[in-house]
């Protein structure tokens, strides 16, 4: 079973890539079992080195995504996704 950001993320990446971009997701471990997650959008599909590389959007998560549309996760990529549209 699909959970909800999974499948926001499916929806994100077919918008966007009728719009030319790619989504690409960046994590940064900063010790103690957290976590910084960003994903970005970008003109190619070559992974760039650092998502300040990224020429579209981005939004940061600080936590590890989660599976319900109550997730930071969830609201963030809404945001990415209202953003493309």
């Amino acid at each position: 079973m699909i959970n909800k950001v999974e499948e926001l993320i499916s929806e994100i990446e077919s918008l966007a890539s009728e719009k030319g971009m790619y989504l690409h997701r960046y994590q940064s471990n900063l010790g103690r079992y957290r976590v910084r997650i960003v994903y970005a959008l970008h003109e190619s599909a070559e992974k760039p080195r650092t998502s300040t590389e990224c020429s579209g959007p981005k939004v940061t998560l600080n936590n590890r995504e989660g599976a319900t549309t109550r997730c930071e996760a969830y609201r963030k990529l809404t945001e990415l996704k209202e953003s493309i549209q």
